[in-house]
């Protein structure tokens, strides 16, 4: 499947905390960060998704500036053996691997949101302005509960992230 675009926002500016994470603004395409700004977010907590901690903690500290011009076109390719989680959970046609990398993957995310607020929380980030994360993280734990429920009722142990 080829991805070329990110279909929010529809131009460029600007990107507020409520849009960079309800739709994924900065992840996973043509960025660039100053080394003042990587400087501050090092060094980079485990586990977590490059493609959510870094254009989030960009938009909270000094914002993010979208360009909508196509800069590259992402290739999803399926592979059970593929490094990321994306491309191994769409590559597998096993069920039971399936539900242990989506529960992977749905830590991996969860685990994210966690290190952003605790980040934000360290720069002293206003406690209203942390609203979309917080909701994030809800709801995305949710999700994670409920995958974990269904792989307890199969008997389904978790994978290790390795």
């Amino acid at each position: 499947t080829l991805k070329g675009y990110t279909a929010f926002p529809e131009k460029s500016g600007w990107v507020n905390l409520k849009d960079c994470v309800d739709n994924g603004v900065g992840g996973s395409g043509s960025i660039a960060w100053r080394q003042s700004f990587y400087k501050l977010i090092s060094p980079l907590p485990n586990l977590i998704c490059n493609d959510l901690y870094i254009p989030i903690l960009a938009t909270v500290k000094n914002g993010l500036y979208f360009i909508e011009e196509t800069l590259h076109n992402y290739v999803e390719h399926p592979d059970p053996k593929n490094t990321g989680l994306e491309g191994r959970i769409s590559g597998t046609t096993d069920q039971t691997e399936r539900l242990k990398l989506g529960e992977l993957a749905l830590y991996q995310i969860s685990s994210s949101y966690l290190e952003i607020m605790k980040r934000m929380i360290k720069w002293g980030v206003n406690e209203g302005a942390m609203v979309p994360i917080l909701d994030k993280m809800i709801s995305l734990n949710v999700e994670w509960i409920n995958q974990r429920n269904i792989m307890e009722s199969l008997k389904v142990q978790p994978m290790n992230f390795s």
